[in-house]
């Protein structure tokens, strides 16, 4: 196949993929029929709907809410202490909607009675109300007074009060609108004046009512924080007189000073024994040698022992200034030495009297510390009995100043609310009173029909575009190639014909118009281009003769409306085209072209399938006729053929070619003669082989190969060779005799040659060579002449059970044979979807040409029939888009 040329073909139809503000209109066009039944039902529904509702008026009064502020004074002065207004505005708001302030302007306006103009009557003659609320009963007795009797609900009636009442807040400001509705417009205006007058009489009573409450409870707390101010007064007397307390300020000064001055005066002390106690332990450590202990003040203000000292160091002087003229032994070295002991033992001797003396002194000064610590002690005891005791009082003192200021406070707010309570104003006032309203406000019908429109100008094409979307079919020629993924042969645009008529008038009409050279207007016209008879041209110039099968998933997709126009066109170029109507389910070609379908396809393979082959001549019944035969019917068993002095014995193993072998002398067989001419096997071998065929009847091969003359493999070519002669030799016969003896075949396990070659092309090849005189004349009886270089073989009405694989492999047969006499042949087959009984049918051409209608099936069932046909490994030429609306 020359895909180029077919490419360059498609790029005639294929258009951008890229989605304009085209593609969305055309959308809404193609969807206009649902976008204009939503707008026409919507938009009469809405004003339907606004013609039959009754009339409803409404009236406002509007209000002020200030913000609510007392005089409450506190320890700084009095200030204006205002509640927050964010929540007295959402207070206010709910309560404007309270149930109970509802029910009191029901019962102040007697709306129980003035709901239903019968009502006082019908209750009065014990009759049922219609129209009423929920909860009227049956004899009820008129009161005078305005509460509603017992025998009604009264919660119904506040839910269709308040269900008809508005309460809504102007931004920014502290107005409010009380709206109410009614049919009534003077109700309406009189219910809303009602309610406004009816919350500001609620809410003067609440804040007198609270203001009561609130002196009360504080007349109630300034007496008792009275008697609480009186109590803790008295208490503090008593403590003072009890400790004999005057002022407790001087006292704690002068017990302050004393604790300071013991406190310096230990702390010299102290420092005075341990520089003593230092010393002291120096001197203790004294040793000859130090000089430390010669740097303390009292040892260096001791005038003996630095005269001593003085004197040593003038001893040892000497003595090394002698040492160097005398030795250790010399008497004047001797005598130094002694003086030097004699000295060291008197400064030893007065350091340790220095270090007694110290001893003293020290413990002396260890006395005055331990004195002035224990007096010391004794005054923190009494500066801590003092400030526990001042403590007391101060606590004494602060709970007279608290219970003084509480009752200060109490008092003062007592008379500030006594004298607020005297004034019987409200902070809420009516600003505009409510007026009898002129027009309804509802139903606005001008109003909702132009909200309509809008509505259904933005919903209508959405609901195009959702059925657009949710319609998931194949409709243009972009969806063959890219959500199917074959390539587009032709797309046939759909066209709408000013005058009824069937499909087949339509063609007629097509084809009249163009002899008689005149135009008109047709359902089913194929496109200008001729893409798709181009595309088969194209093809019919690399397989001559070829067999386009045309196929369709599922019934009504136009496939055999398209396969005659195209055998049409075919033929008008100038070919011999033959149709063939192999869909037996639903058959139209005869229907199109107003043939008779008594004599088909069907009548043919039934007649073909009845022919006797158990015996007879071969001039009715050709070796082709024959072979065909065995093979459709799948049979086993032997033909033998006789022609004049020549027989022949074909092994049939279920219609499949197995082995022939000539009655003829054995010693003039071919495949011995050709083994004995290779050299494969000598003469007196091939002599007793044919000798033990003659003894036993075992074929010649079996006997070489299992006498261990030859080997399988060797043998495998010239047994096939040998089988190749006499199947040209058989197909070579025109006369002579047959006779079929059906039953199994012998085929001698113990050393059976395993060859399974397949005869079939060589078979086909001998066929075509030799014909098939009975199949031959049996189809051709059932082909009818359309037109010159145009035949149809219709589908037939057979009473055999056609559809199996019986039927399409002698379809198949019939197809081999009809290549011969057309130079293209177009199959009508059944459709691949919804029809189970019915095999696939691709086996029967070269190319399957797949017709879909725009819009009709869901792209997953023709994926569905597209791997029905890759399974049997169909050739699909491409796909045809019928009923495009471009």
């Amino acid at each position: 196949m020359d895909s180029r040329k077919i490419k360059l073909v498609h790029e005639q139809i294929h258009s951008s993929q890229n989605l304009h503000l085209k593609d969305y209109l055309s959308i809404i066009k193609k969807r206009k029929r649902v976008v204009i039944i939503f707008s026409v039902l919507l938009i009469t529904t809405v004003a339907f709907l606004s013609y039959i509702s009754p009339l409803t008026y409404q009236a406002t009064a509007q209000i002020l809410i200030e913000k609510v502020s007392y005089p409450i004074s506190d320890a700084k002065g009095t200030l204006n202490k205002d509640i927050r207004g964010e929540e007295i505005y959402l207070t206010q708001f709910n309560l404007l909607q309270s149930r109970s302030l509802a029910l009191e302007v029901i019962e102040g306006l007697q709306l129980w009675r003035e709901f239903n103009p019968s009502f006082i009557k019908a209750t009065i003659n014990n009759e049922s109300v219609t129209g009423a609320p929920h909860g009227y009963k049956t004899g009820l007795i008129v009161q005078n007074d305005r509460t509603i009797p017992d025998n009604i609900d009264k919660k119904d009636f506040v839910d269709w009060y308040l269900e008809n009442l508005r309460i809504e807040s102007v931004p920014n400001t502290n107005l409010f609108n009380v709206s109410f509705f009614s049919r009534s417009p003077e109700m309406a205006a009189r219910v809303a004046n009602a309610h406004a007058s009816a919350y500001i009489k609620q809410n003067v009573e609440t804040r007198l009512s609270a203001s009561q409450h609130a002196l009360e409870w504080l007349k109630t707390q300034l007496e008792q924080q009275k008697n609480k101010l009186e109590s803790s007064q008295h208490s503090s007397h008593e403590y003072k007189k009890a400790h004999k307390i005057v002022s407790f300020d001087d006292r704690q000064n002068i017990v302050a000073q004393q604790l300071i001055d013991l406190n310096a005066n230990l702390t010299k002390i102290r420092a005075e024994r341990l520089a003593k106690q230092t010393v002291f332990d120096q001197l203790n450590s004294f040793a000859i040698g130090s000089e430390n202990i010669f740097s303390l003040p009292e040892v260096a203000g001791d005038p003996v022992i630095q005269n001593l000292r003085a004197q040593l160091i003038q001893q040892k002087t000497k003595r090394t200034e002698m040492s160097g003229n005398y030795g250790p032994k010399h008497p004047r070295i001797i005598d130094i030495e002694s003086g030097i002991k004699q000295t060291e033992q008197e400064l030893a001797s007065e350091v340790q009297r220095l270090s007694r003396s110290i001893k003293a002194e020290m413990d002396r000064a260890f006395a005055n510390e331990r004195s002035s610590q224990d007096m010391l002690d004794a005054q923190k005891v009494a500066a801590m009995t003092l400030n526990e005791k001042a403590l007391n009082y101060e606590v004494l003192t602060q709970e007279v100043q608290s219970n003084q200021q509480l009752y200060d406070t109490l008092l003062k707010q007592a008379k500030e609310l006594g004298l607020a309570s005297v004034f019987d104003n409200s902070n809420i006032r009516v600003v505009q009173e409510a007026e009898v309203p002129k027009t309804p406000v509802s139903p606005k019908t001008l109003w909702n029909i132009l909200l309509s429109i809008m509505v259904s100008m933005i919903m209508g094409p959405c609901l195009a575009f959702f059925f657009e979307y949710m319609d998931n079919t194949v409709k243009t020629p972009e969806d063959i190639q890219r959500r199917i993924g074959i390539p587009l042969l032709a797309s046939i645009p759909h066209y709408k014909t000013r005058t009824k008529g069937s499909d087949t008038a339509l063609f007629w009409d097509q084809i009249n118009s163009k002899k008689k050279g005149t135009r008109q207007n047709s359902q089913y016209v194929m496109d200008p281009s001729n893409i798709l008879i181009q595309n088969l041209e194209i093809r019919l110039k690399n397989i001559p003769p070829p067999t386009f099968i045309f196929q369709s998933a599922a019934p009504g997709e136009g496939k055999s409306t398209i396969l005659a126009n195209s055998a049409r066109r075919l033929s008008h170029a100038g070919l011999n085209v033959l149709m063939v109507d192999a869909d037996y389910v639903q058959p139209s070609l005869h229907t199109i072209f107003g043939k008779d379908n008594t004599n088909g396809l069907a009548n043919a393979i039934e007649r073909v399938l009845s022919l006797d082959i158990i015996q007879g001549s071969l001039t009715s019944l050709s070796i082709d006729d024959l072979f065909t035969l065995l093979s459709l019917k799948k049979l086993t068993g032997n033909l033998t053929l006789v022609n004049g002095n020549q027989a022949l014995e074909v092994f049939f193993d279920r219609g499949s070619l197995y082995h022939i072998q000539s009655h003829q002398d054995p010693s003039d067989n071919r495949i011995g003669l050709i083994l004995v001419k290779a050299g494969l096997i000598s003469d007196n071998q091939l002599s007793e082989a044919v000798k033990i065929n003659q003894d036993t009847g075992k074929p010649l091969e079996y006997i070489l190969v299992n006498a261990g003359y030859i080997t399988p493999d060797v043998l495998h070519i010239p047994y096939k060779m040998h089988i190749k002669e006499q199947l040209q030799k058989l197909f070579s016969w025109k006369s002579g005799s047959f006779c079929f003896n059906p039953g199994d075949v012998r085929t001698y396990e113990d050393g059976q040659i395993p060859y399974t070659d397949d005869y079939t092309p060589l078979i086909e090849h001998l066929s075509r060579m030799t014909g098939n005189r009975a199949l031959d004349h049996t189809i051709s009886s059932s082909i009818v002449n359309v037109q010159e270089s145009l035949s149809l073989l219709p589908a037939g009405t057979a009473s055999y059970k056609i559809g199996g694989m019986l039927y399409i492999s002698v379809l198949s047969k019939f197809l081999q044979i009809l290549k011969q006499r057309f130079d293209v042949i177009l199959v009508d087959t059944s459709p691949l979807l919804g029809m189970p009984d019915v095999p696939v049918q691709t086996s029967l051409g070269d190319d399957i040409i797949l017709v879909v209608k725009a819009g009709n099936l869901h792209v997953k069932s023709i994926h569905e029939a597209i791997s029905t046909l890759k399974n049997d490994n169909a050739n699909i030429l491409g796909a045809v888009l019928n009923h495009f609306k471009a």
